[in-house]
Order: structure tokens, then sequence, then C-alpha cells
């Protein structure tokens, strides 16, 4: 019983790191110059988790939700997003350097497969809402004013 309740776990795990490296890539995919900041990566996928719940009733990623001292985002991709070098799907989508993202020169929307086209929707309308705000200005929203 053990045994299989691993075998549960590590399938979970690996298809959240897929969906979750699949929706970096994608929003990454959907800014200029292909690249963003972590935070500003983690807070946008932090704002599509929620919208998907509250639209939707179901979550994008499905993370766990936590909060760090100075904003809430969502534990594994957070971490994940770190050590993109020791995760297969986040290093074939993306490169981390100097606490930016960047979309690998081979990667474009049209071949990230992993997202529904109704979250593909949900996200370029969170991209179009918050994507020209700063981290700062993200932060600040996520803490103060997001219902």
């Amino acid at each position: 019983m053990e045994i299989i309740r691993v075998i549960l776990k590590e399938r979970m795990f690996f298809m959240y790191d897929k969906t979750a490296a699949d929706v970096a890539a994608y929003i990454v995919s959907k800014m200029p110059n292909k690249n963003i900041s972590h935070l500003k990566l983690m807070r946008l996928m932090y704002l599509a988790e929620r919208e998907g719940i509250k639209n939707f009733n179901h979550l994008i990623i499905i993370d766990d939700f936590c909060s760090y001292p100075d904003t809430p985002t969502l534990k594994n991709t957070y971490d994940a997003s770190k050590q993109i070098s020791l995760s297969k799907h986040w290093k074939d989508l993306l490169i981390y350097s100097n606490k930016k993202i960047l979309l690998k020169s081979n990667i474009n929307s049209s071949n990230i497969r992993g997202i529904s086209r109704e979250n593909k929707e949900l996200i370029k309308d969170i991209i179009s809402k918050y994507g020209h705000f700063s981290d700062g200005e993200l932060k600040y929203y996520i803490t103060q004013e997001c219902p």
C-alpha cells in the first residue's frame, strides 16, 4: 500500500511540474523580449491560479498557496522556478539567469501544449490586465487590493 502511495505522489508531482513549467513558459512567451523577472512571473502565476478558482472553480497549476514575508505565492512553483536546471520540464522550456526567466529560443506559445484553451485565455487576460505592472506594483496589488 505504501508503494502505491509513493507512486501516486510521484505521478502527481510529475503532472504538477509539467503544468507549472508550461504555464510559466506560456507567460514568458507573451512578454516583450521573451523574458520576465522571477518575482513578476511568480506573481502573474499566482494571479492566474486565483482567477482559475474564481472564474472556473478549478486550479490551473494545482499548487499549494503559501505566504512568504512579502507576498503570497505558489509554493512548489516558486521552489521549482528557482531550480530550473533540476527539473526536466522547466529546463526544456526556460532558462533562469540573474533573477530573470527567459524562454528558450526554440520555444514559442504555439508549441506549448500542456495548457487548455480555456486556461490560455485566462492567462492572456491576466497578462493583459497585469503584465505591464512592475514587480512592486504587482506586490502592492496582491497584498493590498486583490479581492
